[in-house]
């Protein structure tokens, strides 16, 4: 599919990066709510494939008009597409089955009680399909789209009944596909699915008997002749007062002739307006446009705004794209990173609570994080160029069943200075994630929830936060990963939530890593999330302390401390050192015997027996001493 590609140009300050996408010339209805069929395989099509035996089936559906808002009257729907769910699982070479569908338009919503009689209804409508639908089926994990014999002309304000029929004389393979229902889509609606199932491959009866709410997911395609729109970008979610951004467009054809006299215009908050023109673009081709300068010079949370503008486009539903729109101001929170929101309602939840809730069409509460075998990546980027020490991070996440209290018990985080599947080199953290950092874990006071049940009280989300074990430094305007996964007590998930925003369906770029790899954290009919977490960082310079002992680093830590502290020495030079702990009122409680250190040393502190209080590290060398200070809460 041909997409528009879109970036920002940021100078200044530090930015994360985002990608944004939608389908082209194309509507469609569900989510694949239900990941795995029901009774007997496929009871509710669009093929009833059985993997033992001959099978039949004959379903009629109707999308109602409400669905199909996005295609324009006089549409030309020339393919459909089903969502399959049985990765490599292919239909045999010239396999004995055959597939008819049959489509009009309707001023129905739905069939009624009872039995319809099928074989009069597809009688009245038109013959789309009449074929194997093995050439089409592929044998992955995905969308497949079956090309129509003969176009079918959609008139506005009309549902679309559909009734398919599916037969095969031999066993098949169990192809499986992906189904929604009247929760997930709430203008699906009862008695708009009439189907009958036989273990061979003839039919009784004309009649449908069986009726049930749940469909297929479909995509009706509809290419327009003449039709640039923007469907997906890549660009900065956040900034910060005083960035400079340079919103680049790349627009693409994905009509089928040449488009002329476009008119591309971007809008933010404030009062920014840009417009370009775009004289001509091949079909198939590209281009790329820059627009004005965008100063930010106040905070704000907002939308830019794109809009293509091209005479006798004919598909008005990519002609517009919105994307999340945050400037920050950096001294508000000083020393938080924080990659977004998770907010929707305050106070709109269970029990007056805060709420984080589903934008429709989206699907997915959560992505499953659990150790063992799924995490999350993140990209993120400090502000400035100076140095910081990373002190914590907080992640987010739910047990869906959980009390309004914590039952996480494990937090694993790594921290790299490229993808990790890309050749990025491990900064933090072990990658076996044998060691949790979890220090503290709590309810946040927000409970995620679907747009339909807004009040569900099944997903209470904690905040849990990760203590770093060892000093980490990063360099602000330099961009890291960061990727993490969790543990609880109860058998649910754990899930992590997406940033959430009112009536933005793509909010990031962030990636889920499961047994097959890297793929965008969906939020369900492929929209890509980012998720939600916070790094607390402070400026990190080298004192004269330091510089006169020859270090490059120095830390205590964890700080404050527990059970254990270290002494972290980064010596550009090998040289003996020691260190004593002394209270607050000058007295030595412990001494160190003089050591060699070169490089990156860590030197266990002997805090074992000293009570809560604080306490000073006195480090010595050849050059003089330096002190640091030692929290200790038991």
């Amino acid at each position: 599919m041909n997409k528009l590609l879109q970036s920002f140009f940021v100078v200044g300050m530090g930015s994360l990066f985002m990608n944004i996408s939608t389908s082209a010339q194309s509507v469609q209805v569900g989510n694949n709510q239900f990941p795995t069929s029901y009774t007997n395989n496929n009871d509710y099509g669009p093929i009833r494939n059985m993997p033992t035996s001959a099978a039949s089936g004959r379903w009629a559906y109707i999308y109602s008009a409400s669905l199909l808002t996005g295609i324009n009257n006089g549409a030309q729907i020339s393919s459909l597409s089903f969502f399959r769910r049985s990765p490599g699982i292919t239909m045999p070479a010239n396999f004995p089955c055959n597939l008819k569908i049959y489509m009009r338009n309707s001023t129905a919503n739905d069939f009624g009680a009872g039995n319809i009689d099928w074989v009069a209804g597809a009688a009245t409508a038109r013959k789309v399909f009449d074929g194997s639908p093995q050439p089409f089926l592929g044998s992955v994990d995905g969308f497949f789209t079956i090309p129509l014999d003969s176009l079918f002309t959609y008139t506005a304000g009309s549902s679309i009944e559909m009734y398919i029929q599916y037969t095969q004389s031999a066993a098949g393979s169990g192809i499986l596909f992906g189904y929604d229902n009247d929760a997930a889509v709430p203008a699906f609606a009862p008695n708009s699915t009439k189907y009958v199932i036989n273990a061979v491959d003839t039919f009784a009866s004309a009649n449908t008997a069986l009726s049930n709410t749940r469909k297929p997911t479909i995509r009706f395609n509809f290419p327009a002749p003449i039709n640039v729109g923007a469907l997906s970008q890549s660009g900065q979610q956040f900034a910060n007062i005083g960035d400079v951004i340079r919103p680049t467009a790349r627009l693409t054809n994905t009509g089928l002739q040449v488009s002329n006299n476009i008119t591309v215009t971007a809008t933010a908050p404030g009062g920014y307006i840009s417009t370009r023109q775009v004289a001509t673009l091949a079909r198939d081709s590209s281009t790329t446009v820059t627009f004005d300068s965008l100063s930010t010079t106040a905070a704000v949370t907002g939308q830019l705004t794109y809009l293509v503008s091209n005479p006798g486009d004919g598909y008005a539903v990519d002609d517009t794209l919105r994307v999340p729109y945050v400037v920050q101001n950096p001294n508000a929170t000083p020393g938080t990173f924080d990659n977004g929101p998770l907010i929707t309602h305050p106070g709109g939840g269970f029990g007056g609570r805060n709420l984080s809730r589903l934008n429709l069409p989206l699907t997915t509460l959560g992505s499953n994080i659990n150790k063992g075998g799924f995490k999350i990546l993140e990209d993120f980027t400090l502000p400035g160029t100076s140095n910081y020490s990373i002190d914590s991070m907080a992640f987010f996440g739910y047990q869906t069943g959980s009390p309004a209290f914590s039952s996480f018990t494990g937090l694993f985080v790594t921290i790299w200075d490229g993808h990790p599947a890309q050749g990025g080199e491990l900064l933090y953290g072990d990658s076996t994630e044998f060691e949790s950092v979890l220090e503290d874990t709590y309810f946040t006071g927000i409970y995620r929830a679907s747009a339909t049940t807004p009040l569900d009280s099944t997903r209470p989300i904690m905040k849990n936060i990760g203590k770093f074990f060892e000093p980490t430094r990063l360099r602000g305007g330099k961009k890291y990963f960061i990727q993490w996964s969790m543990t609880g007590s109860i058998a649910s998930g754990p899930w992590q939530p997406a940033v959430s925003l009112n009536g933005m369906t793509n909010t990031g770029n962030a990636q889920q890593f499961t047994s097959t790899g890297y793929q965008f954290m969906d939020g369900g009919g492929g929209f890509p999330q980012a998720a939600p977490f916070e790094i607390y960082y402070r400026l990190n310079t080298t004192s004269v302390e330091e510089t006169r002992l020859g270090l490059l680093e120095s830390e205590v830590y964890p700080n404050p401390a527990k059970e254990e502290a270290f002494l972290y020495l980064n010596s550009e030079r090998e040289q003996q050192m020691s260190y004593r702990i002394i209270d607050i009122s000058g007295r030595e409680l412990y001494r160190s015997e003089s050591q060699w250190i070169s490089g990156k040393t860590h030197l266990p502190l002997p805090i074992e027996r000293l009570a809560t209080g604080m306490y000073l590290i006195e480090v010595q060398g050849s050059a003089g001493n330096m002190h640091k200070k030692l929290q200790i809460n038991k």
